[in-house]
């Protein structure tokens, strides 16, 4: 669903195909990368949870400590909510050099706000809709060493404002992510926006796809440096439709009262 990092170097990684020796049977692809996904927990174990002095480095940039700018006080032009069933966010770490531990978050609430200037996205993703292929990759993703979804539940997006009349893709999706209690700025690549007004068949709706990565150290992520790479790959896909005129409350981006 996008080039992988070691592509775009140049570098060629190994498939889970290639990993299977010649007349070994494993019933299926999926059952290949259960297997694999196994040893990558078992490698998790071994390592450990300790933190490099290279991740250290990495999370020592100063974090932004405000979920908000001052654009998201504005009254918007009109507000459409996040289509939780038709929007996702793909994620892919790398694990042991060989290959990638996938999922996908399956719950996404937010709005779009429609200016006269652009769009402002403001998302969050509840850590426990994470899904994998693995139940225990799931509890340590979401466990105290990831993403402690325990003591930070809400992952948080909000854009910059976005022209989509100018925005072309390849371009920068600039904003400001909230992660395990730390918010920074990230950047991720367009690679489509639009928005159509209300019809007499259809709803206002806009549409967002783009893709990036972060660094997990700098979030507070430091744990099995020797398994799992320090770098997470994201690809987000959302879509926004036109609320209806009342009893809808707007997704505050502040974090649920515990």
């Amino acid at each position: 669903w996008w080039r992988p990092a070691a592509e775009r170097t140049g570098m060629r990684r190994t498939s889970v195909a290639t990993l299977i020796p010649f007349g070994v049977a494993m019933g299926s692809r999926a059952e290949a990368r259960r297997a694999l996904l196994a040893l990558g927990t078992l490698m998790l174990v071994l390592c450990g949870p300790e933190g490099s002095a290279e991740e250290r480095d990495a999370s020592s940039a100063e974090p932004v400590t405000n979920p908000a700018n001052s654009a998201s006080a504005e009254t918007s032009t009109n507000t459409l909510l996040i289509d939780t069933s038709q929007s996702t966010v793909h994620f892919r770490i790398g694990l042991l050099f060989l290959f990638d531990a996938r999922g996908e978050f399956e719950t996404i609430e937010g709005r779009v706000d429609r200016h006269a200037d652009g769009v402002q996205v403001h998302a969050r993703i509840p850590v426990t809709s994470a899904s994998m292929d693995s139940s225990r990759w799931e509890a340590m993703l979401e466990g105290p060493q990831f993403l402690d979804g325990e003591r930070h539940p809400w992952i948080e997006f909000e854009s910059d404002r976005l022209d989509p009349a100018t925005l072309q893709p390849g371009e920068a999706v600039p904003g400001q992510l909230c992660l395990r209690g730390v918010c920074q700025r990230e950047r991720f690549v367009l690679h489509h926006l639009a928005c159509s007004d209300a019809s007499a068949t259809a709803p206002e709706r806009c549409e967002l796809s783009a893709s990036g990565s972060l660094l997990r150290a700098a979030y507070g992520m430091r744990s099995h440096r020797g398994a799992l790479r320090n770098r997470i790959e994201l690809k987000l896909d959302l879509v926004a439709t036109g609320a209806p005129h009342s009893g809808v409350r707007p997704v505050s981006l502040e974090a649920p009262a515990r």
